[in-house]
């Protein structure tokens, strides 16, 4: 049944790929911090990473947080390779299944919180490692399948403790229960 399971997700997703445009991720984003919270246009996203140009509800949320937009864009663009036949198999198993359900704490569907993250997550990652194996934050973020929230305060505590993949994994892991 798991293989089953796996051989879907991966027709899913390399169908989605190749739709035209993102017509299956989410439009807008809402970024929270603390009882702050913020929509912003996924467009808008897409453009901080392509030009380092900011704009709009992003622009004003760089400057309070005294973030450069050269830095935000570097930062949302930055690839990790990965390869996507192993990282489909790994998010399937128990550490998987764990690590998914902690990055669900942070990054989560808007309306159903963080029931539904797992699928959410694994099919975001899915669709944007399998074109190319690699995986960015603005790929991630395009190709999450519903609008989504995004906890700004436990992503910067995760970012400070994780200085790349590993950690993150690792750190992820380790956490007990929730974030």
């Amino acid at each position: 049944m798991k293989t089953a399971s796996k051989l879907a997700s991966i027709f899913v997703a390399t169908l989605a790929s190749l739709s035209a445009g993102h017509a299956f991720g989410a439009e807008r984003i809402t970024a929270t911090f603390g009882p702050i919270m913020r929509s912003i246009d996924v467009q808008e996203l897409r453009v901080l990473a392509n030009t380092n140009r900011a704009t709009g509800m992003t622009a004003s949320i760089l400057k309070i947080a005294k973030i450069s937009p050269e830095k935000a864009g570097t930062a949302l663009r930055s690839p990790f390779a990965l390869d996507g036949i192993f990282i489909g198999d790994i998010l399937y198993t128990p550490l998987g299944e764990k690590i998914l359900s902690q990055l669900g704490q942070i990054i989560h569907p808007l309306r159903s919180g963080t029931k539904t993250a797992i699928p959410a997550l694994r099919s975001a990652v899915m669709l944007s490692v399998l074109d190319d194996n690699s995986l960015s934050p603005i790929e991630l973020i395009s190709n999450y399948p519903v609008q989504l929230t995004i906890n700004l305060e436990a992503l910067l505590a995760l970012s400070k403790k994780a200085k790349n993949l590993d950690d993150l994994a690792r750190i992820l892991h380790d956490m007990p229960g929730d974030i």
